[in-house]
């Protein structure tokens, strides 16, 4: 009997083992699904309620120009970190540094660093200008875009003709961001393989004619709390795209989108 009570006994203590071995193993499994990962490679407990990035670590891989609060230009050519004469009001991205890796995600920066007699500052990223892709060796590279919490204005044409672009992402401060957004005549015009568009928070993103003419595979425009308008740059008049706006406005912006169901 008393090998019978050890046998017994043995296998008690085994299958014990194997069921914690399984609910360590099941809650480790629940724990790790629990995890966002974030855009740095790093990895937080809450879900991110807009896209988060860390916006500094793509500032190396642009040029810019500088300027003062009157507009007036400071420098050109201008790198991150670099040195400057006087403190700038803001930042004009007007290219990509040719030294750099090319990167799939064109991620801007919300800011751009300087430095004058040795002491850091930095200033916010405001504008995008057209002459960011103006070499076709660029124009294959990009398969998604996000523009930076900061930037009120995207020059027309900017990411025209872009034929691997899958994806825009038009991101917000906070929340409650609540900026305008200007995307110029033919911003994103003739992206072929652009599949969807993303507006986070409050902000209003104005679009002006042919914004996304021709996206063929364009067929979702998530906006979330956020505010479309198209913009008429002949008579400055701005008309909100919503269930009630006449297609004929939706198809200045979207022309030619034939995946796309307005409104949205």
């Amino acid at each position: 009997m008393a090998k019978v009570n050890v046998f017994k006994t043995k296998w008690f203590i085994i299958l014990v083992s194997v069921a914690l071995v399984a609910l360590t193993v099941g809650l480790s499994v629940g724990l790790t699904a629990s995890y966002w990962s974030d855009e740095g490679g790093g990895d937080t407990a809450v879900a991110p309620s807009g896209t988060t990035y860390n916006w500094n670590a793509y500032a190396k891989y642009f040029v810019y120009s500088a300027y003062s609060s009157s507009d007036v230009l400071i420098a050109s050519n201008f790198h991150d970190g670099g040195t400057l004469t006087s403190s700038p009001a803001y930042f004009v991205c007007t290219g990509l540094d040719n030294s750099s890796t090319l990167l799939g995600d064109v991620i801007f920066p919300d800011n751009v660093n300087y430095k004058i007699s040795g002491t850091p500052g930095y200033a916010p990223l405001r504008r995008i200008n057209n002459t960011i892709f103006n070499m076709d060796s660029y124009n294959e590279v990009p398969t998604k875009v996000v523009i930076s919490p900061y930037i009120t204005r995207v020059e027309p044409s900017t990411f025209a003709n872009l034929p691997n672009l899958r994806q825009v992402v038009i991101s917000a401060a906070t929340p409650t961001d609540t900026r305008v957004v200007e995307l110029g005549i033919g911003c994103f015009s003739n992206c072929a393989t652009l599949e969807s568009v993303t507006c986070e928070g409050q902000i209003e993103v104005w679009l002006e004619d042919n914004a996304f003419l021709g996206c063929l595979k364009l067929d979702t425009v998530t906006r979330g709390s956020a505010i479309l308008k198209y913009r008429d740059t002949s008579t400055s008049t701005s008309t909100t795209l919503t269930s009630s706006t006449a297609a004929s406005v939706f198809n200045k912006v979207f022309g030619a989108c034939p995946e796309l169901t307005v409104p949205f």
